[in-house]
């Protein structure tokens, strides 16, 4: 029996909006308030009650949202701190747009100091449910040797598998690649349709690379 109001349901990442009916509920009024829709005005502080109540009664992406309003400053002043301590909630149980923002900020910096070793290790934990924007993160990391040893073919795995899951970042690496043969055999046709893909996807500079 799962009482709403005490318990944390058991998050599965591959299917992280599958939740509660109220927490479901919860994160439908934050989303309303947070842009205003019909009757309902814009009211970010009605927004973020909605969403901490959302993840009070187990819905773990709630974190995420809650986080980006700290983040993004929706209310007034940007708050790193506790954006930093919302997205942390929702990584510790698995949810991996939480584990990719918790990641970026080691990497900037914005969690209090760089550091790059966090950063990929929590980049890795999202990548393993295949989230795109980790997936190019994690293997831009390779590629440079950014907080890893460098393993471009480590990276060009982790660029393909982003590639095909729709990371804009990932398609133009990897066009790159079958562009100028670097670590793939050179395939112009291939490198002409992950350039497009990502020039649709709003890259200027793979728009550039299909022109010329």
């Amino acid at each position: 029996f799962f009482d709403p109001m005490g318990t944390m349901p058991k998050f599965d990442p591959r299917a992280p909006d599958r939740n509660t009916e109220l927490g479901e509920a919860s994160m439908l009024l934050g989303r309303l308030y947070l842009k205003g829709a019909g009757p309902i005005g814009k009211d970010p502080r009605e927004a973020h009650k909605w969403f901490e109540r959302a993840f009070k009664v187990g819905h773990v992406a709630a974190a995420k949202a809650v986080g980006d309003l700290y983040y993004f400053g929706v209310e007034g002043e940007p708050d790193m701190k506790t954006a930093f301590a919302w997205y942390s909630r929702g990584a510790r149980f698995g949810h991996a747009p939480s584990q990719f923002a918790l990641a970026r900020m080691y990497e900037t910096g914005e969690a209090g100091k760089v550091d790059l070793k966090t950063a990929v290790a929590w980049y890795n934990e999202a990548a393993k449910i295949e989230y795109p924007a980790a997936l190019y993160a994690l293997g831009y990391a390779y590629d440079k040797g950014i907080g890893v040893s460098r393993d471009p073919v480590r990276a060009i795995g982790l660029y393909k598998t982003g590639a095909i899951k729709g990371d804009v970042g990932a398609q133009a690496m990897i066009a790159t690649c079958f562009y100028t043969g670097d670590q793939v055999e050179k395939n112009l046709p291939q490198a002409r349709q992950w350039f497009e893909a990502a020039a649709r996807g709003g890259d200027a500079e793979a728009a550039f690379s299909l022109a010329a």
